[in-house]
């Protein structure tokens, strides 16, 4: 019976390490991409996010997916509002896969439904009414 919960627990920890090092694969893979392309490529990136300062966004990289509005771009770091924790992440743009814009839903105004009553129509008619027929 040890012998079991053994054998489990050492398959799972083989587990563990292979989807962990197909992780790494991918992103040695990603790095090595973002070598191969020409330099000038983070520059244009980051003048493409700074078209999106103020705005919520949704920042997705390599491995997390960020929500929230970008502060400001400097010195080759995205300075991005976390929506969820209320602090600043720093994102570097090298290992960013893809930014999206996030629409801000608009609030319908309700309308409040207006009541004509005669009644209170009737009684100020008739206050005046009597109140002329008073004074003559």
């Amino acid at each position: 019976m040890p012998y079991f919960f053994l054998t489990l627990c050492s398959l799972f920890a083989v587990w563990i390490y292979l989807t962990n090092r197909e992780k790494r694969k991918g992103v040695v893979a990603h790095l090595n991409h973002k070598k191969q392309k020409q330099k000038g490529d983070c520059a244009i990136m980051l003048k493409l996010v700074e078209t999106l300062v103020g705005k919520n966004c949704n920042i997705h990289t390599i491995d997390n997916t960020y929500e929230g509005e970008i502060e400001r771009v400097e010195d080759g770091w995205i300075i991005l509002k976390d929506r969820w924790y209320n602090s600043f992440v720093f994102i570097n743009p090298d290992y960013i896969v893809g930014i999206r814009e996030c629409k801000s839903k608009k609030k319908k105004k309700q309308e409040v439904p207006t009541i004509a009553c005669e009644c209170a129509v009737t009684t100020t008619e008739t206050q005046s009414d009597s109140e002329s027929n008073q004074q003559s």
